[in-house]
Formats: C-alpha cells, sequence, structure tokens
C-alpha cells in the first residue's frame, strides 16, 4: 500500500470565542500515532475533523495532497479510504453483529464479503457471536464490534477515539495486538488521554494541549521504562498525572 501524508496546517475549529483546535499541524504517514492529552484538549474534536463530522473554521487537512473534504463528490473519496471508531458508539439493537457489518460496508460503498465480514468479526473475537443481536452485547462486546467496523473495506486510515473504554485486560491486549498489525501498512490515530493504552504499541506520541500541538516523541518500544517516560512528559505538558488504566 502506498505510504501517503496525512496532513495538519493551522487546523482552527471556532465555537464563538472558544478554539477547540487552535493552529493544530502534523504531519502523519504509515505508522501508529498516540494522541495524549487529558479531556477536553481537543482529540475528539480533531478526530471528529478527520472523520468530516464537522469541518475546520480555517487550515486544511490533506491526504496524498488533496484536500479531504473535496476528494471525490464532498469527500466521499477520503471517507471511503478511512475508518473511524468514535467514543460513543451507537449499533441498531435488533441486528445481529454480522447484519452490522454488511450495513456499514453497504454505507460506506463497500462491496460486501461474508467471509471478510466474518473475519472481521473473528479478528476481535466475536466470530462465534456473529449471528446474536447487537442488543443482547456487553459493553466491551460492542467496542469489538465498533473496531471490526472500523476495518471495513480496508482503510488507509484509521482514527480511534477512546478505544478501550469498557475493555477487560484481556480484550484491551487483543486490541493492541491488533493495532500493531494494522500499523504496518496504514495510518493509524489513537486518541486517548491513558497511557498504558499507547506506551506499547504507538510509534510516536503526539500531545495536545488547547487544542495545539505541543510536543511529538518518538517511542522507544523497547525500553522497559518508556511508560515512565511518558508519564513525566505527560505531567510536565498538563500538570496532572495521567490515568494508567
Amino acid at each position: 500500500m502506498e505510504s501517503k501524508a496525512l496532513v495538519f496546517d493551522k487546523v482552527t475549529k471556532s465555537y464563538g470565542s472558544l478554539n477547540a483546535l487552535d493552529g493544530f499541524s502534523a504531519e502523519l504517514t504509515h505508522g501508529i500515532y498516540g494522541l495524549l492529552g487529558p479531556n477536553g484538549s481537543g482529540k475528539s474534536t480533531l478526530m471528529k475533523c478527520i472523520a468530516g463530522v464537522i469541518r475546520p473554521t480555517s487550515g486544511s487537512i490533506t491526504y496524498g495532497g488533496e484536500n479531504i473534504y473535496t476528494m471525490g463528490a464532498g469527500g466521499a473519496e477520503f471517507r471511503r479510504l478511512l475508518g473511524f471508531m468514535p467514543q460513543d458508539i451507537g449499533f441498531y439493537p435488533s441486528f445481529t453483529g454480522i447484519d452490522i457489518i454488511k450495513y456499514f460496508a453497504l454505507l460506506k460503498g463497500c462491496k460486501y464479503d461474508f467471509d471478510a465480514a466474518r473475519a472481521a468479526l473473528e479478528s476481535v473475537n466475536l466470530g462465534a457471536d456473529m449471528k446474536k443481536r447487537v442488543g443482547g452485547y456487553s459493553g466491551g462486546m460492542k467496542r469489538r464490534l465498533g473496531i471490526a467496523v472500523t476495518l471495513i473495506g480496508e482503510p488507509e486510515v484509521v482514527i480511534f477515539d477512546e478505544p478501550t473504554a469498557g475493555l477487560d485486560p484481556e480484550e484491551r491486549l487483543r486490541f493492541k495486538n491488533l493495532i500493531r498489525e494494522m500499523g504496518k501498512t496504514r495510518t493509524v490515530i489513537l486518541a486517548t488521554h491513558i497511557i498504558s493504552d499507547i506506551e506499547a504499541v504507538a510509534d510516536y506520541t503526539l500531545f495536545i494541549k488547547n487544542g495545539r500541538l505541543i510536543r511529538t516523541v518518538e517511542n522507544d518500544k523497547s525500553v522497559q521504562s518508556h511508560a515512565d517516560v511518558l508519564e513525566e512528559m505527560y505531567m510536565d505538558s498538563f500538570g496532572q498525572k495521567a490515568d494508567s488504566v
């Protein structure tokens, strides 16, 4: 898969006098990027801008040199290349797991393939539950279903907003292993305020504060104490202790 750059150039999103994003600039290629900051730092706003849920007030976001909002009709081409799991996930409770995958594949304009859908569900340990109604899924199962939905259509850019909320330790480990594989051929953005979610998998950590990128760190995952280094940087950047789980 060709490596293309996702570039943010002075991206600002204003709500009246409040800047949720304030001149955010960065360039991301293949790999895993942990977007780290406390609640209210601008992480979710940035994710929504990438997904096209909201538009920046000023600045630009490009992918492969093209504006993501004008790629295809109204940005349809970029949306086809994007996998997005928001912090709050809502699924039709009467749908089965496999129904959800088919539904989102059709929404995204992707050709539906049962074997590929089943493989996506199996990758998040939902293969045995794919014909069960989602209304009967636990919170953790719904999070895992959300992860499977992001894999539809082999996206080139994948973003996760607080993805491990509601996951038990075993599920959290499974998610991290899945992320490692995805980051080999994709641009993966993991937005969280939990250091343990990113210290073992992210290639880079981007610290965001008040809507600005204030620090970029290349992670050394071979160093056992790297989490402690990130914790110290977090304290220095935000003046508070990060959540550890």
